[in-house]
């Protein structure tokens, strides 16, 4: 505001004042992606986030907020359907050339159905069809009974935190109305539901148990103000200030402000990793000799039938068919059924059956398995590459620095940017 003096002729001297607009800074932008809050002072991250550690968020920057960030949920891979599930179990050569042969031996019963018994003239066509159906079966239970067993295992995880909005804590709120700036309350026992920096230490010490995150079992004591900054990009188990989702507070109390949820916290990166591993899976050693199997069998059977058929021309126009073309259909039926014979229509059931054996056994030692050949994999397994605690990883080993030793006898290290390979 400015005052001054308003002077006019013969007129008594007035005091006029004049308000002018503050102009405030504007809101800073804030990734929660690419950010690292890990190495910012908290007044720093407190400006960014445009929040009050005394009063929180009001109910207009939450719903603000809960539609630039989404929700704090994990985004889990789309289920598959029935139909892909019986779909996945076609995916095999062997299975796939039982079809082919199903096909064409219907086919040709067809052509020569005479009025006799169905169940005589398709006879064969229908044995393939039940092993196909029997196997395509337990298939599809094994993995709906394993999905089953995993999202009863996600239900037992707590869903309920107390955050401080409008200058009130409130209790019992739903952990996925979390958002970017929500402040805190952190006790003994409770599981951390979004990643978050720590303000302020409500007991002498605040332990947390990160074994579920980096797989370390010893507790992790947590600092605040300048202590807590770590230089940027540090690993996690360098970032003492931060706290995790899914984390377990085993000791103290403290005040935090999120600073990511959902799929930007730590636990959504690694499901991002893991769900792109997933999709880049590769077949198992079995499936791949199978499918070798599968290839050479087509080429051999394909070869002898062709060879049956092309040998039995001579006989075609014989007296006993009608014409050519009956004989033709004859032999060809014949070749087929050759084929047929030779193909071991039991292979793909008797190795489902084995494999569905391997996950009872498996289950009884309290292991979940989700894919048949992961059975199968897990057999044929020699080595088991790790580190000492088990970590979760996406089985990609990446440099990191490159130590050259130069002419002079001296040592230079060069750093290796980027992820993956």
């Amino acid at each position: 505001a400015t005052t001054g003096k308003n002077t006019t002729p013969d007129a008594t001297p007035t005091t006029t004042t004049t308000f002018v607009a503050k102009t405030l800074p504007p809101p800073l932008e804030y990734n929660a992606s690419s950010a690292d809050p890990a190495s910012l002072s908290t007044d720093q991250l407190l400006q960014i986030l445009q929040t009050n550690p005394d009063i929180g968020l009001d109910d207009n920057q939450v719903q603000a907020r809960l539609q630039q960030y989404g929700t704090n949920t994990l985004i889990a891979p789309s289920k598959p359907s029935l139909w892909q599930l019986i779909a996945e179990q076609f995916e095999d050569r062997l299975v796939q050339i039982l079809v082919l042969v199903a096909i064409v031996s219907s086919l040709f019963s067809v052509l020569e159905y005479n009025g006799e018994s169905l169940l005589h003239a398709f006879v064969e066509p229908l044995v393939i069809i039940a092993i196909l159906i029997m196997n395509a079966a337990v298939g599809v239970w094994q993995s709906q009974s394993a999905s089953d067993s995993l999202e009863a295992l996600q239900k037992l995880q707590p869903t309920l935190c107390c955050p401080l909005r409008n200058g009130e804590w409130q209790v019992n709120i739903p952990a996925s109305d979390l958002v970017p700036g929500d402040i805190l309350q952190l006790r003994v026992g409770d599981k951390v539901p979004a990643d978050a920096r720590v303000l302020q230490l409500q007991s002498s010490t605040l332990q947390v148990d990160e074994t579920a995150l980096t797989g370390e079992s010893v507790t992790v004591g947590k600092l605040v103000g300048s202590e807590g900054i770590a230089p940027p990009h540090s690993p996690l188990q360098n970032q003492r200030g931060m706290v995790f989702s899914g984390t377990m507070v085993t000791s103290g109390n403290a005040l935090a402000v999120v600073v990511q949820t959902g799929m930007d916290t730590q636990f959504g990166k690694i499901q991002k990793g893991v769900s792109m591993a997933a999709s880049e899976s590769t077949k198992t050693p079995l499936a791949i000799k199978l499918d070798e199997f599968g290839n050479t069998l087509t080429i051999v059977i394909g070869a002898i039938c062709l060879a049956v058929w092309i040998v039995s021309i001579p006989k075609m126009n014989d007296a006993s068919f009608g014409n050519v073309w009956q004989g033709a259909i004859y032999y060809a039926k014949v070749a087929v059924a050759l084929g047929v014979a030779a193909i071991p229509e039991g292979l793909p059931a008797v190795i489902t059956l084995c494999l569905s054996l391997g996950t009872r056994r498996m289950a009884q030692r309290n292991v979940i398995v989700r894919k048949l050949p992961s059975v199968e994999t897990l057999g044929c397994t020699s080595v088991i590459c790790t580190d000492k605690t088990g970590t979760l990883t996406t089985n990609e080993m990446t440099a990191v620095s490159l130590v050259i030793l130069e002419k002079d006898g001296g040592v230079v290290e060069h750093k290796i940017e980027g992820t993956s390979y």
